[in-house]
């Protein structure tokens, strides 16, 4: 892949959690765009519901940071986002975030069991498996998928 390159893609986010024997899918499309920089990939989108989604993937974590799109007129492009959720997932560790809720702020970790990438001209795929955790108390395990699609 070409280096700071903006590449337009389709991303989809699929998975489940599973909780006291029932699971919950989760399957959400968007176009966006795939660019690298260094050793990090990045996967960039915007919902509907002007929420911009940045997907920053390394080796062995992957970070998602969530913000409600303010003004665009603004200079520079992070400037009047709100960060409402920041969730990563590192391989064998546990890593502490937050997603906010209309009820408040909810602390979350993240015990990450597996993370596997693909990688191809046209086509990242990103598997991630492990628990989570919401204000200490254990709510879900988790498999989830990241793919981007280039639009050809």
């Amino acid at each position: 892949m070409e280096k700071d390159r903006k590449i337009p893609v389709n991303v989809r986010i699929s998975g489940f959690h599973l909780s006291e024997g029932e699971d919950s899918k989760i399957l959400d499309d968007h176009e966006g765009y795939l660019s690298q920089r260094g050793d990090s990939l990045f996967i960039v989108y915007e919902s509907p519901e002007k929420i911009k989604t940045v997907i920053k993937i390394l080796p062995l974590r992957v970070e998602v940071k969530r913000k409600i799109i303010g003004d665009k007129e603004k200079k520079n492009e992070n400037e009047g986002l709100a960060l409402i959720s920041d969730i990563s997932y590192e391989k064998g560790k546990t890593v502490k975030g937050f997603y906010l809720t209309p009820y408040g702020r909810l602390e979350t970790e993240t015990d990450t069991e597996e993370i596997v990438t693909e990688e191809s001209e046209k086509f990242f795929k990103c598997h991630i498996e492990g628990r989570l955790k919401m204000n200490g108390s254990h709510v879900s395990d988790f498999n989830l998928e990241i793919a981007a699609a280039v639009i050809i």
